[in-house]
This record gives structure tokens, sequence and C-alpha cells, in this order.
């Protein structure tokens, strides 16, 4: 059981000293875990127990405490009105999707959800920071680490979102492995639970051939023989199960070109730069909650 932690992420500091962002590379972790795994991640008994006005402050204020059901700021369950989230960013990594609805979407609430403990602290941190940065700004979007596999129902209610993105998610490779895919068929139909009418489902995946051949080629490694599982094949796999589905249908060629989140959500996460520096190929689509 974790300790109390009230102390402050951030302190109140002098007006002229600059406000200091997290370090990335003290907040890295392996990419990869199980979902179905037993993690012993704390989770609220429903959304009315999550204290979603520390999520989500009216006012911008010095003295922060968020709760980003972490080890370090575990979250302290109320029951309360609570503000209802409008986007999801289920494997949200460092954050740069939420820092890009944030100014996109200024009067939507966007969370975004990550099971890595590190990775977590870290976008929670960033947000704090941007909100000490740019005070009134960046009030619209929270973290929190929890297996959105297992526990969205603790947090969302039915009919709720507007939008959910899934971004460059693990491929889980190996067939006895599979289940593990955050996208698949039964897994559907409790999103489809959580978004409204109309509402979209994003989902991008990046050419890993082109990403192992960068490596090389900066590394200047000689390598005689490249073999590697193209995540092309997961990206057919999330399609596949999108378009068998009874309530989703994809979206038409007009109606992405009016979207501005499909044409750049893909392109505003760490991962999504990165590749873009690349020229890795992106495979991505929207789909529409019947």
């Amino acid at each position: 059981m974790p300790d109390n932690n009230t102390e402050s992420i951030t302190k109140a500091e002098p007006e002229n000293q600059t406000i200091e962002f997290p370090k990335k590379h003290l907040h890295r972790q392996r990419a990869h875990c199980n979902p179905l795994s037993d993690s012993f991640i704390p989770y609220p008994e429903n959304p009315r127990h999550v204290n979603w006005f520390k999520r989500y402050p009216s006012v911008c204020e010095k003295e922060h405490y968020m709760q980003f059901n972490s080890y370090s700021w575990y979250v302290n369950l109320e029951d309360e009105n609570y503000p209802k989230v409008d986007f999801l960013d289920v494997g949200c990594g460092y954050g740069g999707l939420l820092i890009y609805l944030s100014k996109l979407y200024p009067n939507k609430l966007s969370l975004g959800m990550e099971i890595r403990d590190k990775v977590t602290n870290y976008v929670g941190k960033r947000i704090i920071s941007l909100r000490e940065q740019n005070p009134g700004e960046y009030l619209n979007i929270s973290v929190v680490r929890t297996n959105s596999m297992k526990f969205l129902p603790n947090y969302l209610g039915k009919n709720q979102l507007e939008k959910i993105f899934f971004c460059f998610p693990d491929p889980h490779f190996k067939r006895s492995n599979w289940r593990r895919r955050i996208v698949n068929y039964p897994l559907l139909s409790l999103y489809a639970y959580f978004l409204k009418p109309g509402g979209r489902i994003y989902i991008g995946i990046v050419n890993l051939t082109a990403l192992i051949h960068y490596i090389i080629l900066i590394s200047s490694v000689i390598v005689t023989d490249v073999l590697v599982t193209d995540v092309y094949e997961l990206y057919v796999w999330m399609e596949n199960a999108l378009e068998d589905h009874p309530l989703f249908e994809p979206l038409k060629d007009s109606d992405k070109e009016k979207d501005e989140c499909f044409l750049n959500f893909d392109k505003e996460t760490e991962e999504g730069k990165k590749n873009e520096k690349m020229q890795s190929t992106t495979y991505k689509n929207v789909y529409r909650r019947k």
C-alpha cells in the first residue's frame, strides 16, 4: 500500500524562474507488457469514484496535487458529480496527442490511459509544467495509469465518448498473444458501448521495416539479412475486426478530408514524429459508431 503522498509535484516558484519540464530519459520504460497479467494497478469502483475535478481544474494554480494512479501519486477515491471525458487516447505514450487535442479542442476533455508507471508520471508532470508555463491552458487534459483492456468501465459511462484513439499499439506478433491486442472483435463491443452514436474510433500503425532499416543506417551496422514481421498485418487485423463488427462503419473519404484529427493524429505523437523523420509508411483509418 503506497504511503499517503500529498506532496505537490511542482512547487511555487519565483516569477522569473524558468519552469522545468520532466526529463524523458528519467522516465523511460520498456515498451511492451502483458495487459492480461495481474499488475495490481489500483482502480476506482466506478467513474463517480474518480476525482475528476483534480484532473481538470477550472483554475490553474501554482500548487498542484495531481493524481495519476501511479505509486508516487495514487488516486484518492471520492464520490462527487464529475466532468465527462470526451476524447480517449488509449496507450497515450509520452502525451504528444493529448497536447495536440488540448489546443485543437479547448472546450473538450481528453484523457490519456497508459499502463506503464514511469511513462504515466512523465505525462502528468509534463501537463503540470505546461499549465505552469501557460496559465489557464491545458486544463482540459489528464492522464491515468490503468489497464485499458480491463478497467475502462471503471472510468467511463455509456455513450460518453466522441473519439477513441489507438496510435501505434503493441502488435503482439505471436499467434498465442493475439488475444492481447488492444483492438480485437470482442473489445470493439466494449468500445461501441462507450462511444456516442456517430462517435469515431481512430487507428494508426507504422511499417516496422522502415524503422529497422533506419536503425541500421544510423548505427552503421552491416547486416546481410533482415527479417521483420510487417506491422501492416496488424493494421489489416484491426480493419477486418472493425469491418466485420455491426456497430462500426468506415468513415466516408469526403468526411475524412474534413476531419482534422484524422489528418494529423498520427503525426502528433512522439512515435509519429519519429516515424515522419524516418519517412516511414503509416497506415491509418477512422470508423464511425453507428
